[in-house]
């Protein structure tokens, strides 16, 4: 009898340490001051980029694959006066093999009204960046971020790899958007757009190169590529070809475009993303 007990006493304090252990994490994780955490993210986002950044509040975020941690209020301001703004940005452990070999791992979690989507973000000597970006609103995007004069209306959906070195970004993306329209004033109207798809590299022998840019819009169709240069110079060197409906032909000769015979418009860009020159 006394030999029954004994291992059921044991297993009651076991469980009884584990709950306690339990409970004394959870009331750390909660009521750790995460404030305090502001200044020092802050100073890292700023020495990384060269951009300020603020943060209201940073919050324990529980989740069901593991503790996290919310910054809300963000607000990243660029040298422009424009500043880009979103409501709430949630971290957790990536449980993936990276740990094991010494390389850290974090979920990053974007919800707003601007866009939405997840990222891992890798933290080892580089550190890197893979995942998708989802019903990104063109047009709240920050002028900075654009070549000058461009505006953009529609929704995007991006979805990118990128490690980050002391050298630079290096990487791909590609990119989906519809139903929108571009403007700039070297155009003679606003281009309304169904469709733009494309695929980016950042690194190697430029800065950005523009392997394929085809767009379909109501007005004309077809694609760019090229290169854009490092900045802050941000040199063009873009050329497409695009097949022009038969109503927007004389608009676009009248400004300046060569349309041929056929309709088609043979397209470059150059100069620098400061000032573009569309020919």
């Amino acid at each position: 009898m006394a030999s029954s007990t004994k291992p059921t006493s044991t297993r009651r304090l076991i469980r009884i340490a584990a709950a306690a252990l339990l409970l004394t994490g959870v009331f750390m994780y909660v009521r750790f001051p995460y404030d305090r955490l502001i200044p020092a993210t802050q100073i890292a986002f700023e020495e990384a980029t060269g951009l300020p950044l603020r943060i209201t509040e940073i919050s324990a975020w529980p989740s069901l694959l593991g503790p996290g941690i919310a910054a809300a209020g963000l607000r990243v301001n660029f040298p422009e006066g424009e500043r880009l703004e979103l409501d709430e940005v949630r971290l957790r452990p990536a449980w993936n093999l990276s740990w094991l070999q010494g390389k850290p791992s974090l979920m990053v979690q974007v919800e707003d009204s601007l866009i939405r989507g997840s990222t891992l973000l890798g933290l080892g000597d580089a550190f890197s960046l893979s995942g998708e970006l989802q019903d990104v609103d063109l047009s709240g995007i920050p002028g900075p971020l654009l070549a000058k004069g461009v505006a953009l209306s529609g929704s995007s959906d991006v979805d990118f790899e990128i490690e980050v070195t002391e050298s630079g970004a290096a990487g791909e993306l590609q990119l989906s958007a519809r139903q929108g329209s571009m403007e700039h004033p070297q155009l003679p109207m606003a281009l309304p757009f169904e469709s733009i798809e494309g695929k980016l590299e950042l690194g190697g022998e430029h800065w950005l190169t523009v392997h394929s840019l085809q767009i379909e819009s109501p007005l004309l169709a077809g694609g760019l590529a090229g290169s854009v240069g490092p900045p802050p110079g941000s040199a063009l060197d873009l050329r497409g070809e695009f097949q022009t409906q038969r109503e927007v032909r004389p608009i676009l000769n009248s400004s300046g475009f060569k349309v041929n015979r056929s309709g088609t418009l043979s397209l470059a860009i150059r100069g620098n993303a400061a000032r573009p020159l569309i020919r």
